[in-house]
């Protein structure tokens, strides 16, 4: 993991965030890897005492890999996917102590698993509310959906969509 963060301006800070991950294993004649990488560029533009917004875009890279252990060493099936993120939240004080927090994160990917491939597009809105009543107490009430769709591409037959909205879900915390 790689974190770097730098105040370019006091209203305007600059984020950047990495990550690599690499395993692999032996599964009887077969040699499993896989890799994922996750990059992020964060914006924050505003004042601890006004609104601030945070606007913070990703990439994210799958590599999956079975190779037979066996001459001639040739792979057996691959999967690949590449996708992005777009991610805003607004933090909107009401008073002193609470703070009205919306949200919008629009996430997209890819996969192929020679020959099928997916593609899933997902869209989260979200309302939050902090609210600090004491210097060493948050608390936090949240409500979340999300509406995600799947699109399926399997050889020789037609494309198949799927979509799906998630209830809408209460957080709470403190």
């Amino acid at each position: 993991d790689l974190f770097y963060a730098y105040k370019l301006t006091p209203r305007l800070h600059l984020g950047l965030a990495g990550r690599l991950a690499y395993d692999r294993l032996r599964l009887n004649e077969l040699n499993v890897s896989a890799w994922q990488g996750d990059w992020r560029l964060g914006l924050r533009w505003g004042t601890q005492t006004g609104k601030i917004i945070d606007v913070t875009v990703g990439l994210t890279t799958h590599r999956f890999k079975d190779t037979s252990s066996e001459a001639p060493f040739t792979p057996i099936s691959q999967t690949d996917g590449n996708g992005g993120l777009l991610d805003l939240r607004l933090r909107w004080p009401l008073s002193d102590q609470v703070k009205l927090v919306p949200s919008l994160k629009y996430e997209s990917a890819s996969y192929a698993l020679a020959p099928d491939l997916q593609d899933l597009r997902s869209l989260e809105l979200g309302l939050g509310l902090n609210a600090q009543p004491a210097a060493d107490i948050l608390v936090l009430f949240g409500l979340l959906t999300r509406y995600e769709t799947t699109e399926l591409t399997l050889p020789d037959q037609p494309t198949r969509n799927f979509s799906q909205w998630v209830a809408p879900a209460l957080v709470g915390a403190g």
